[in-house]
């Protein structure tokens, strides 16, 4: 204890409280004795100050010993409590030791008022101790049960985005060849062509959903905070909902910034998530980009030219001990059904990782801005090209045809279909197989099979383990895998970096064209 004992004397007399601190000090224990008349007195001083002991006399009718140590523990129930007796009295001890006295002793000024002090501060220190140790071990199980959720919603994401990628795969291929069977000017062709770009935003959200699934080091490109929002806006306000205003403000000229765009995906709609909950059902939530030149600097950035985003809501804001905690892992002011605590220390981390600061403006009752600064992209990185629309057109296969055996496993009936009628149009001969067994069987009775297309995850085997066992019976087989997961989610089942894979959903020519250069490889 930095500090001396602070300890409160309920007694008769007030002139007993230096004899007492003259005999601790004396035998080493730096203590600062505090008389108190009177239990109004006492109750106050127990409410009002540190005090780690109390020292409680009987001397009625003055002071009720036992009374003493009984109001003491209602006002401070951590508070060890020391009794007092000017002469043995087996009755009276044992009504203190029943009023929750932790020791009585009876001469009050030799060593046995030491010892007992020692004894009371250690036993109490103790006690803290183990509170504290019950205390964190109790944080830690409700980290671990939170941590333990986020896994399995991460799981769960993955596999929806699976699941919606097998369907999407149905949808665009089977669109895909409706399209291309009607003529150009047909009356059905603009319906499937919003059916197609249905299924290309479905896709980019499938996407998405996979990227906040993953537990993989941040791949970072040069992209626009701008292009970014503006595809997550379908999402945006679905997040709000109707009943709250979604406002984009972003500056036309914005500059790029170097980022993992499933993160900084995350970054905004958590911290749109966080928007909407504290508006309620009424507000405006508000996003503006633009550039940013600082002069001085600070401790995380270095002067220079940066990105802003301001993420603002109406809502009911936060006060200063809100604010000073919202960044801390697994804080939240949300009830314990409806929030982790970790949405914001994320956003933090990530902010972080990428080089940039996050900045907080609120205040009760005023709403809350949140502004992330991100460094500009440097002149030695280009910007990655977009990604190709889903096509809408009747494609030109050209050399993506072939005439070669083509063994396509797929334990989805619906997907198997139609990758087949893909393949089968565009000349390769094609056998089909919904599991590891019957692709084993079909390569027996066919004797010969230029090109493996198998999906990873099949129900008596995966993808790269069959290749292997089919590879044995034919030597020159190529393969090609595919799935609804993405290829580093996938990493336990064993793809080689050398064997090429394509994720679901994919159009018509990608698959051709990918089938053409494995065979051609």
């Amino acid at each position: 204890m930095d500090r001396p004992i602070a300890i409160v004397h309920f007694g008769e007399s007030t002139a007993d409280a230096p004899v007492i601190a003259s005999v601790l000090q004396h035998d080493g224990l730096a203590c600062l004795v505090t008389p108190v008349a009177g239990p109004d007195a006492f109750q106050r001083r127990l409410h009002d100050f540190d005090v780690d002991l109390v020292l409680a006399e009987h001397a009625p009718p003055v002071v009720d010993g036992p009374g003493a140590v009984r109001l003491a523990h209602a006002v401070r129930p951590d508070v060890p409590c020391i009794s007092l007796m000017r002469a043995p009295n087996d009755p009276l001890e044992a009504a203190f030791f029943s009023a929750g006295a932790i020791d009585v002793v009876v001469a009050k000024r030799d060593e046995r008022l030491t010892r007992a002090v020692r004894r009371a501060l250690r036993e109490a220190s103790e006690k803290v101790a183990r509170a504290r140790a019950e205390i964190e071990l109790n944080s830690l199980e409700v980290q671990f049960r939170h941590a333990q959720r986020l896994e399995s919603l991460g799981r769960l994401a993955g596999g929806v985005a699976h699941d919606f990628n097998n369907l999407l795969t149905i949808i665009n291929g089977c669109g895909e060849q409706l399209l291309n069977a009607l003529p150009p000017g047909h009356d059905s062709r603009r319906l499937i062509e919003s059916i197609l770009r249905a299924g290309g935003r479905g896709a980019d959200l499938t996407q998405r959903l996979l990227a906040f699934s993953r537990r993989d080091p941040a791949s970072t490109k040069v992209v626009s905070l701008n292009e970014l929002l503006l595809g997550l806006e379908p999402m945006l306000k679905t997040l709000v909902g109707e009943k709250l205003r979604l406002s984009l403000n972003l500056e036309p000229a914005l500059w790029e910034v170097r980022a993992d765009e499933g993160e900084i995906s995350q970054v905004i709609l958590n911290l749109a998530s966080n928007a909407r909950d504290a508006m309620g059902a009424d507000g405006v939530l508000s996003i503006r980009t633009g550039n940013v030149n600082l002069v001085g600097g600070s401790a995380a950035l270095a002067p220079g030219a940066h990105v802003e985003m301001v993420i603002r809501d109406t809502g009911h804001g936060m006060d200063d001990e809100v604010r000073s905690h919202i960044f801390e892992p697994f804080y939240t002011t949300k009830s314990g059904a409806n929030g982790t605590g970790l949405g914001l220390s994320t956003v933090y981390r990530i902010v972080t990782e990428h080089g940039g600061e996050i900045h907080v403006e609120t205040a009760a009752g005023r709403g809350t801005s949140m502004r992330v600064l991100l460094p500009r992209a440097t002149a030695d990185y280009t910007v990655a090209p977009p990604p190709a629309p889903v096509p809408i057109a009747v494609e030109q296969i050209g050399s993506s045809t072939g005439t070669e055996t083509v063994l396509l496993v797929e334990d989805e009936s619906g997907v198997r279909e139609v990758l087949s009628t893909f393949l089968q149009g565009a000349g390769y001969v094609v056998y089909e197989a919904g599991s590891g067994a019957d692709a084993e069987r079909v390569c027996r009775e066919v004797g010969h099979i230029d090109l493996l297309v198998s999906d990873v995850v099949i129900p008596d085997a995966n993808g790269p383990e069959l290749a292997l066992k089919l590879r044995q019976m034919m030597p020159g087989m190529k393969t090609l895998l595919i799935s609804g997961y993405p290829a580093d989610a996938l990493s336990h089942a064993g793809i080689d970096a050398d064997v090429r894979y394509l994720p679901k959903p994919f159009s018509r020519s990608v698959l051709l064209r990918q089938v053409r250069e494995v065979l051609n490889s």
